[in-house]
């Protein structure tokens, strides 16, 4: 719940940009916590992802700074909350994209 209303905030103004860079930080510290997904992911080379999702954002790409950010969250493996995965599927819609199939990252 603590996610909705900063969610709730960002989606008011129309900020998918904010949105994404949100998630995008929301998940590189939950890999950044967890030694195990951090190496798996630096031999992925999608460490620097942030960045990329970054960039995409300043070229106003956000549909695909948002399937990079979901490229992210699947090929770390980073467990998700189920509240944090029904808002990054809603934010798809924003982005004009289907939303993916979460079924196996989220938390048990």
């Amino acid at each position: 719940m603590k996610y909705l209303n900063k969610i709730k905030q960002l989606f008011k103004k129309d900020n998918t940009s904010k949105t994404i860079q949100y998630w995008s930080n929301n998940v590189y510290s939950k890999i950044i916590s967890n030694k195990e997904i951090k190496s798996r992911i630096n031999q992925k080379g999608i460490f620097n992802g942030a960045q990329i999702i970054n960039e995409l954002i300043e070229h106003n790409e956000n549909g695909l700074a948002y399937e990079h950010l979901i490229y992210i969250i699947i090929e770390s493996g980073v467990r998700m909350e189920k509240e944090e995965i029904i808002e990054i599927s809603q934010l798809a819609n924003k982005v004009g994209i289907k939303p993916p199939n979460f079924d196996s990252i989220t938390a048990k």
